[in-house]
């Protein structure tokens, strides 16, 4: 039997696949051939694009420099008053000095009536008010006032006035208070604390069992940390009143209603008593795997063994 003789139908399969195979190699060359034209002109369209961009971006760099120019207080040459002055900028009438008055052209005896005037208190309240000045011909205050920005700034005199009130006005002494007997009433005074977080205090306390710590303040539910760091100096503990829970009899509910137990822990310590029997120690929670040094510490205070 001949494995090597192959039938007319097979010849022409392997030609065909033959084919197909050379059609695949090529395609790559054929496609960039067929359209590179296509190719080429939406690279042109793309660099096109690219250019509108580019100008558009110095447009507006230009744009923005002159705005720039336009708001710097550097002296701008007009021709048309060469005669007059060397040069005109922005400038505030109540600040600047008799060298920057001369050299927007004003004469020297109208400088001096100027100086006069502020040196008397006085004050230019908006730019028309040059026009006031005794001396100062029309065609120059016409041509200065579109150049005039008053600083509208409050006085020496009154800054120094309202220090002197602050200064004497005395400051609120708040009073230290202790967390263990106090109310919502006191607390409210602390600084940032109204009757609404006050309340949430106490009642996160009773909810505890008392606090051990004054650092639990800051565990009350929507109490800025701001907050907290302000009436820290004025919280103090005197003897901690602990509520505890005597693990050997205490129930699934209770246990899960402290603040620091939640139900998997509450369920573990149970759970471990009904398996082993009573505790000999509050320790002894460090056998149970979810009870981490972390944990323990937290709970401790709030735990007993009868």
């Amino acid at each position: 039997m001949n494995y090597l003789h192959f039938t007319k139908k097979e010849r022409q399969g392997i030609i065909v696949l033959f084919g197909l195979i050379l059609l695949i190699i090529i395609s790559p060359l054929l496609y960039h051939l067929l359209f590179k034209e296509k190719i080429s002109a939406v690279n042109i369209y793309r660099h096109e694009i690219d250019s509108l961009i580019i100008r558009q971006k110095s447009k507006n760099s230009k744009r923005y420099n002159n705005e720039q120019y336009a708001k710097k207080p550097d002296y701008i040459k007009i021709t048309d008053h060469a005669k007059t002055a060397s040069a005109i900028f922005y400038f505030d009438p109540n600040t600047i000095s008799a060298d920057d008055w001369k050299r927007l052209g004003v004469p020297d005896r109208t400088i001096s009536t100027i100086q006069n005037f502020l040196s008397k208190n006085g004050r230019f309240k908006e730019p028309a008010d040059i026009k006031k000045i005794w001396g100062l011909p029309a065609s120059i205050a016409d041509r200065l006032i579109p150049y005039i920005h008053i600083s509208h700034t409050v006085s020496n005199s009154f800054v120094r006035k309202d220090s002197v009130y602050k200064e004497n006005y005395p400051k609120k002494v708040y009073q230290v208070i202790d967390l263990t007997s106090t109310d919502s009433v006191t607390l409210s005074t602390l600084p940032g604390i109204g009757p609404r977080l006050s309340s949430r205090i106490i009642t996160y306390r009773d909810k505890l069992g008392g606090f051990y710590s004054a650092a639990q303040v800051a565990e009350t539910f929507d109490l800025p940390d701001s907050t907290f760091r302000k009436i820290l100096p004025f919280l103090k503990l005197g003897v901690p009143v602990i509520k505890q829970l005597n693990i050997n009899n205490v129930t699934l509910e209770e246990l899960k209603s402290h603040p620091y137990i939640r139900y998997h822990l509450a369920n573990s310590i149970i759970q471990y008593r009904n398996q082993h029997g009573n505790y000999h120690s509050v320790a002894a929670l460090r056998n149970i795997m979810l009870v981490n040094d972390s944990i323990y510490n937290k709970i401790k205070p709030y735990l007993k063994v009868e």
